[in-house]
């Protein structure tokens, strides 16, 4: 899904010098660092091979046309935009785009990516419900959605999309269920629900029991959870075996500070 585009596209209008000589240096070091700037219209000449662009806490309301338009810009593997204002982001054509960082940009409703993105978090946004784009990204491997405050009803999203998925963070959001969509991801080994509302109710028997690579359930500040009820769970033998061979291989290659808790 494509996004709109406009002049006011970003905060400001004025070139500040420090921007210019940041944007001049990005040339051989490959890594643009405008945190926090106020961004130029038009950049010439064109980037070259750039790696990493941070444009976190520019205001931005929509991505600069000549972030977009320049084709120097198709080979970043990490982007950052925490804490800007977009409601739109696409970079379907940025073929080699892993990590994409989008936290606190409550007004996001609509993104795409290529099918080289791999890590993506989208933490403290606005949503009550997971956007429908979420389900898009098969290549996906982790996803950090924490901080969603009015986040409280994920089971009618179909995680079992997100084929790729194998870390899932989703701390600090009100959630009171996992669905069961979850279980049928292959390769889903991490799942952190920390400081939610989590029961054992919420936990359906197939994810513990059926989740083949599932092994750490981080269940840490859920009020209604105890070690004691977790116990009680249908399922949950066969997921602490998992985590028990889990734990067992760590020591055995020498790990240290190993968490043995369950909650």
């Amino acid at each position: 899904m494509g996004c709109a585009q406009s002049s006011n596209s970003i905060a400001s209008d004025q070139t500040i010098s420090s921007v210019k000589e940041t944007i001049d240096r990005s040339r051989k070091t490959k890594v643009l660092n405008v945190r926090g700037a106020r961004l130029p219209k038009v950049v010439k000449p064109s980037l070259e091979g750039l790696r990493l662009v941070d444009a976190s806490r520019c205001k931005l309301k929509r991505i600069p046309q000549w972030m977009l338009n320049d084709s120097s810009f198709h080979t970043l593997k990490t982007v950052h935009l925490e804490e800007n204002d977009l409601a739109c982001v696409d970079f379907s054509m940025y073929s080699k785009l892993e990590r994409v960082n989008l936290t606190r940009n409550s007004n996001l409703v609509s993104f795409s990516f290529s099918s080289s993105i791999q890590t993506l978090a989208a933490g403290e946004m606005a949503w009550s419900r997971l956007p429908s784009d979420l389900a898009n990204i098969p290549s996906l491997r982790s996803l950090d959605i924490s901080g969603c405050k009015n986040l409280d009803f994920i089971l009618d999203f179909d995680f079992s999309k997100l084929k790729a998925l194998e870390d899932l963070t989703m701390d600090d959001c009100v959630l009171s269920s996992l669905p069961i969509s979850l279980s049928l991801i292959k390769n889903l080994a991490v799942i952190s629900v920390k400081r939610n509302r989590i029961t054992p109710q919420g936990l359906p028997e197939q994810l513990l029991r059926n989740a083949k690579s599932l092994h750490t359930l981080a269940l840490q500040g859920n009020p209604g959870m105890t070690e004691a009820n977790f116990m009680e769970c249908p399922g949950v033998e066969e997921y602490l075996k998992r985590r028990k061979g889990r734990i067992d291989k760590q020591i055995a290659g020498g790990a240290y500070g190993v968490q043995l808790s369950l909650l």
